[in-house]
């Protein structure tokens, strides 16, 4: 009897042992490698991109590599002298503008250069100044410090759904003189959240620190109560409140208007209105929707994680309201997001990525196309 119990305790360890290792390795095999390296904290522009770095971006939905120029932003290397005969557009934004998700030359920033050169004949040079989480605060001591010296015929700003939150918290992320201090980001958690019953919490950190094979099962129970329970899956932030949400200018009607959102994007904008005025170089402010507000199916995983429903297209309230915005303080707003629920109705596949939400290629491809469109106008027009 001994002996049988011996036996099966043994054999119980050997499982679980092998598990561990089995999932260690599909842990190593299917791990999300982050472009952190090519990045670092700044007083004057909260974050940057290291200049001259390479790093690779690898998650479930995209594997590619990220080089940053001479300048600090990706794409090829740019001279600060802009060459005879050449004009040059700067286009400012956020991660999806960066491009993160797609390879180097499916950035809409890529494709609209290499496309307006070869269909008009005129060398277009596109700088792209786009980093994950930037927003207006920072869009304007990015074009202070870094655009103009090149020299820009036509800046053009891609106002993301998220910037309304980044520039109310960026706000309180500075001291009296205008540093970051870095304190954003660290949000609280979201509710509901499941916790497994009868072990310690010291225990069950040690656990998911140290064992892979317990982080695979745990998270499985706790999948496994939220369904009997009717519980949605929970939140990395909290939903609808200004401080901690980025997608809190989505959610409703009520969000998209409410003033504190707006007080300091407001602000920031017309600070690059004004600037570029001053050294007389036009300014367009272009607006596109988040994929929950672009299709019904679009972003479909990853809006249940923040907190949205499936199958429901969310409203654009916002981007309306920022065209009445430029409209009243002689800034032009185009707005994106009629083009991308047209684009999500006839696109065979996604313009977001189902779990991620950035665009996918078929959304670079979409904004480049408005973007063509925005560029051809000044090229054709002047206007």
């Amino acid at each position: 009897m001994k002996a049988k119990i011996f036996l099966a305790l043994i054999s119980g360890l050997v499982i679980l042992a092998l598990s561990e290792i089995f999932f260690r390795w599909e842990n190593y095999r299917n791990r999300n490698i982050e472009t952190r390296a090519c990045r670092r904290q700044s007083q004057r522009f909260h974050h940057e991109l290291i200049p001259d770095s390479v790093c690779r971006s690898k998650y479930p939905e995209w594997d590619v590599e990220f080089r940053v120029n001479n300048l600090g932003f990706r794409g090829e290397d740019i001279a600060v002298q802009k060459p005879s005969g050449t004009y040059r557009v700067i286009l400012v934004g956020d991660s999806f503008i960066e491009g993160e998700s797609v390879v180097e030359n499916k950035t809409a920033t890529s494709l609209v250069e290499k496309e307006i050169t070869f269909e008009s004949g005129q060398k277009i040079e596109m700088v792209n100044m786009g980093v994950m989480s930037y927003s207006p605060v920072v869009y304007y001591r990015v074009i202070k410090d870094k655009g103009l010296p090149l020299n820009p015929d036509l800046v053009i700003i891609n106002v993301d759904m998220s910037d309304f939150q980044n520039d109310y918290a960026y706000a309180k992320d500075m001291d009296e003189d205008g540093n970051f201090r870095n304190i954003l980001f660290q949000q609280q958690m979201g509710q509901p959240h499941v916790a497994l019953p009868a072990i310690d919490s010291k225990i069950k950190f040690w656990l998911r620190s140290n064992s892979a094979f317990y982080m695979v099962v745990a998270d499985r129970l706790k999948q496994l109560i939220r369904k009997i329970n009717k519980l949605p899956e929970p939140t990395v932030f909290l939903t609808n409140n200004l401080d901690s949400d980025p997608h809190y200018i989505t959610r409703s009607e009520k969000n998209a208007a409410d003033p504190e959102a707006w007080r300091e994007i407001s602000i920031n904008l017309i600070k690059i209105r004004d600037l570029l005025t001053q050294k007389k170089i036009p300014l367009v402010v272009t607006v596109y929707p988040y994929g929950h507000q672009a299709g019904e199916d679009e972003w479909g995983k990853g809006r249940v994680r923040n907190g949205f429903e499936t199958g429901k297209i969310y409203p654009s309230t916002a981007a309306d309201l920022l065209v009445e915005f430029g409209n009243k303080n002689g800034i032009k707003v185009v707005n994106f997001v009629q083009d991308f629920r047209g684009a999500a109705k006839k696109e065979a596949g996604f313009l977001y990525y189902p779990q991620d939400g950035h665009f996918t290629e078929k959304g670079q491809r979409v904004m480049a196309d408005k973007l063509k469109e925005v560029i051809n106008n000044y090229l054709t027009h002047g206007r």
